[in-house]
């Protein structure tokens, strides 16, 4: 039984490591090349709360600030755009409050 045990653990630790890989992957290669597919993915680990200094780790300074507290980042081959929001009431804090990945029309 703890062998089963300790074969779960293995797996699931590699799984994350996966995970983390290619979320690693995909930042690198966004902040390198602004593309699409990579902005997906980092989209896909985006979480409400997050603390602003982790997106931008992962995403690097945005390509758009139109106001205080919200930040686009676009995709160079697309018409991708990730919005992130980070205000409450108004107000810009430090943690994302809003995301939203919109295509913008010519």
């Amino acid at each position: 039984m703890a062998v089963t045990r300790a074969a779960a653990l293995v797996a699931a630790f590699m799984m994350l490591g996966a995970c983390t890989t290619a979320l690693q992957r995909a930042s690198v290669s966004y902040k390198q090349s602004r593309d699409e597919p990579s902005l997906r993915l980092i989209n896909e680990h985006l979480r409400v709360g997050m603390p602003r200094s982790d997106v931008l780790t992962l995403l690097g300074p945005p390509d758009y600030s139109p106001t205080a507290g919200q930040d686009n980042s676009a995709a160079a081959s697309s018409k991708d755009v990730l919005v992130i929001d980070y205000r409450e009431d108004d107000r810009p804090t430090d943690r994302v409050t809003k995301i939203d990945l919109i295509k913008i029309a010519e």
